[in-house]
């Protein structure tokens, strides 16, 4: 019998509309390289995905060759704040004042983590860098 759903694909797209209407939304925020220091940038599924995977892994691992849990990083589940389903997560390898490391936020409500008040810079003072 043929499968009745269609497979799950990135589609390298910012925004994505799945069938029911809700709207994904993806944000990264590395340093200088995304958004700029202290805002989440906007990026593709793709790429979302790729630092996601990355970010499992102990970056001091990684610089050596070698793939290690990653016993900083944290995944939290934001579903009243940026829709149901949406969640953040960060490496753990940023400093206190934010430098360095990554974070990923992906949205379901089709918002920006800013419009839905989760600003990059309170979340680093609280989690004292976590990011």
């Amino acid at each position: 019998m043929p499968p009745t759903t269609r497979s799950h694909v990135l589609t390298g797209q910012h925004a994505v509309q799945l069938a029911e209407g809700t709207v994904l939304r993806f944000f990264l925020a590395r340093g200088d390289e995304v958004g700029g220091p202290g805002e989440w940038g906007a990026v593709t599924d793709a790429e979302f995905q790729y630092a996601y995977e990355i970010a499992l892994f102990d970056p001091a691992g990684i610089a050596v060759g070698e793939l290690r849990p990653n016993a900083r990083r944290v995944h939290v589940p934001l579903d009243s704040v940026v829709g149901v389903g949406g969640f953040l997560w960060a490496d753990g390898a940023a400093d206190a004042g934010g430098s360095g490391g990554s974070a990923g936020v992906m949205t379901t409500n089709g918002k920006t983590p800013q419009d839905c008040g989760l600003l990059l810079a309170e979340f680093l003072v609280e989690t004292g860098g976590a990011a």
